[in-house]
């Protein structure tokens, strides 16, 4: 023999307007079809039959043919419905109940109502929850029994009171588990995001290096007698410093690039219930103007390290033309003897 499959419902007593009232019991009725249809075995719903949502639920299980059962939340009561139209809609819809699952609370208080919600959630497979979305204005409501059924990992589906729209509210684990999962993912891209930057830093400070020790061959067995060659080095290191531009932006995109994904991983770690915030303490570790913002080129910053290796390779070429022209400028009039040796620049 299967196991029943338990739909219960909480909701706002007051509805607000005949529209809210209309919509609410149209997405009950909707709800309810659509796990007949997905469910095969047997449905039971749960109620707490209170006056609102709890009722337009009740009669909307049982115009569908699903077995109603009723939790009731203290002795009498009955009297929490004004006698007439509203207590007969009451013990009509107890007296159809194919069970009837009374609480042990002789009046009515917040503890009750708190049990009836949370007992609901317990013995339920589905919660669906008439909710506007606020926090529950007194204990026990409907924003509690919410909060409860998420903790407890019980799917929720809200009718929206007030949006009038139907969505599936998460379990906080599984909520929580999904937001480490993508916490996990965003932390491994920019880790390879990171290695990438790397690389081409790398590749960059190596044609550099190739261009600089070219440039000095050059000199050193030029003689210091050649203007054409000296030509041909400010052109080649015209080249160099426009291969140093071009690593300058990319440096600096890199580095707009890393400060968005860090921004995004704080405000993700915020959210992680029990984080260790490590890209927060890593903010520890630079020094900040009082305003709290990071003071650029100080600290354990090493983008603003690597920001400065195009700059020293452009001071690099510069040194070096400027000693070329110099130089040949000495040797071919005569006032220093030729050549000039000029040490290689490790």
């Amino acid at each position: 023999m299967t196991t029943p499959y338990r739909i219960a419902v909480t909701g706002h007593r007051n509805l607000g307007d005949q529209a809210t009232v209309q919509f609410v019991t149209e997405a009950f009725h909707t709800l309810l079809a659509k796990e007949q249809r997905e469910h095969t075995g047997e449905i039971i719903a749960l109620s707490g039959l209170a006056e609102g949502s709890d009722m337009l639920f009740a009669e909307a299980t049982l115009e569908l043919g699903i077995p109603l059962e009723g939790v009731i939340a203290y002795e009498g009561f009955e009297n929490d419905f004004e006698p007439g139209l509203a207590r007969e809609r009451y013990y009509r819809l107890l007296k159809r109940c194919q069970m009837i699952h009374q609480l042990p609370f002789d009046t009515r208080s917040d503890d009750a109502y708190t049990a009836v919600g949370q007992w609901l959630v317990d013995y339920s497979d589905l919660l669906v929850a008439a909710w506007n979305g606020e926090p529950a204005a007194g204990k026990g409501g409907t924003g509690d029994v919410v909060v409860y059924a998420k903790r407890e990992g019980r799917p929720v589906i809200q009718v929206h009171t007030i949006k009038r729209l139907v969505k599936t509210l998460e379990p906080e684990q599984k909520m929580a588990e999904v937001q480490f999962e993508e916490y996990s993912l965003f932390v491994e891209d920019t880790a390879r995001f990171s290695e990438r930057r790397q690389t081409v830093t790398n590749t960059y400070i190596t044609v550099n290096g190739a261009i600089a020790g070219f440039i000095t061959f050059l000199v050193k067995d030029s003689g210091l007698t050649n203007w054409w060659l000296v030509i041909a080095i400010w052109l080649l290191i015209g080249f160099g410093t426009g291969v140093c531009y071009y690593w300058q932006q990319l440096i600096d995109r890199y580095k707009k690039l890393v400060r968005l994904r860090l921004e995004v991983l704080r405000k993700m770690e915020a959210k992680l219930p029990n984080s260790v915030r490590m890209y927060h303490r890593e903010d520890e570790l630079y020094p900040r103007d009082p305003r709290g913002t990071i003071i650029q080129g100080r600290g354990l910053n090493f983008s603003d390290l690597e920001s400065l290796l195009p700059k020293l390779f452009v001071v690099i070429y510069v040194l070096l033309g400027l000693c070329l022209t110099v130089g040949t400028f000495l040797v071919t009039k005569g006032i220093w003897p030729s050549p000039i040796i000029v040490p290689p620049i490790h």
